[in-house]
């Protein structure tokens, strides 16, 4: 028997799960007061939750002077040394634009198996831009950190 309905003061059972058959269309209403002092089993099982995959990403400049050939270089090295990882699902890399004129925004998007506690995931953070770091500075490639512009001084 099948659960169709769940009111307040009744449920209404039957034996055809969705109502394909034509030849029993038999509705069968037990009053909840009824059901509960019975035991119920659930034949059907309910299916484990999917696990998600999570998505983190690094943003990196580098010299708007650098040729495209290299930058194609190290968007195929980035993906090949990363995907060697096991909790890498799939990884992206793309440029976004141009930043004053003299750098190109890039960005590296990781999505990886959920597994562990959240220390896990900044210690997979972690390795993302440390891997990122070593392989700019294996190829050589210009690299901008932010300037910080000192604060002006006061005049009296």
């Amino acid at each position: 028997m099948f659960v169709n309905e769940i009111n307040i003061q009744t449920t209404v059972f039957s034996r055809d799960p969705v109502g394909l058959r034509d030849d029993d269309k038999e509705r069968i209403v037990y009053p909840n007061s009824v059901l509960a002092g019975k035991y119920i089993r659930n034949f059907q099982k309910i299916p484990a939750p999917p696990k998600l995959n999570l998505t983190e990403s690094a943003e990196f400049v580098v010299d708007a002077s650098t040729p495209i050939k290299q930058i194609q270089d190290l968007k195929a090295r980035i993906e090949g040394d990363m995907k060697t990882k096991e909790w890498i699902k799939d990884i992206s890399v793309r440029a976004n634009g141009f930043e004053n004129g003299d750098k190109i925004k890039m960005t590296v998007n990781v999505t990886y198996k959920r597994l562990g506690t959240k220390d896990k995931r900044n210690d997979w953070k972690s390795g993302i831009v440390l891997g990122l770091k070593q392989i700019l500075e294996d190829m050589g490639i210009s690299k901008f950190t932010p300037q910080v512009e000192p604060p002006p001084v006061p005049a009296f």
